[in-house]
């Protein structure tokens, strides 16, 4: 009994105000509880979008190569499973692979993702990179991504292949 009461109080003070002679406590009552449960799935969905955004770094050599970034954003409960989407910008035409490392807090690569891309000159696009299932992304503090023949590229000067002689 004291809900029903509670109701009718708040209804009549919400229909107060700015009341319209034409129209029923109802249907004021109905548009008023409209308008607040708007705002509070606006206010959530909102809070939700930003709870998404990841830490991500572009490599030097990645931004040598003519590539920016906008938003990052974690896939979250998407069925493509765990990973992150990068929107990047190319200034330069390339095609090859992108390769993300998701690094913990202590800088070490606790996963890692690699996508075939291309892009034309003064191109953009979302580049998602999907991780495998082991990974724990509640340990990932930021996402580096590079340019994978250009870690390779890295890899190999560190360590030259022999000659054979």
């Amino acid at each position: 009994m004291s809900r029903t009461v509670l109701f009718l109080m708040v209804a009549v003070l919400l229909c107060g105000c700015g009341k319209k002679p034409d129209e029923s406590l109802a249907k004021r009552t109905g548009n008023k509880i409209g308008e607040a449960v708007t705002d509070f799935a606006s206010g959530v969905g909102g809070g939700v979008d930003k709870q998404l955004l990841v830490e991500v770094e572009l490599s030097a050599a990645l931004t040598e190569l003519g590539f920016s970034k906008t938003v990052s954003k974690s896939l979250g409960l998407e069925s493509s499973g765990k990973g992150i989407s990068v929107y990047l910008l190319s200034r330069d035409a390339y095609e090859g692979a992108l390769m993300a490392k998701a690094l913990n807090e202590a800088g070490q690569e606790v996963g890692r993702s690699v996508v075939e891309a291309e892009f034309a000159a003064d191109d953009a696009q979302y580049v998602k990179f999907i991780f495998d299932d082991e990974v724990d992304m509640q340990l990932v503090k930021r996402f580096m991504v590079d340019a994978k023949e250009t870690a390779l590229n890295k890899a190999n000067a560190l360590d030259p292949p022999s000659s054979g002689q």
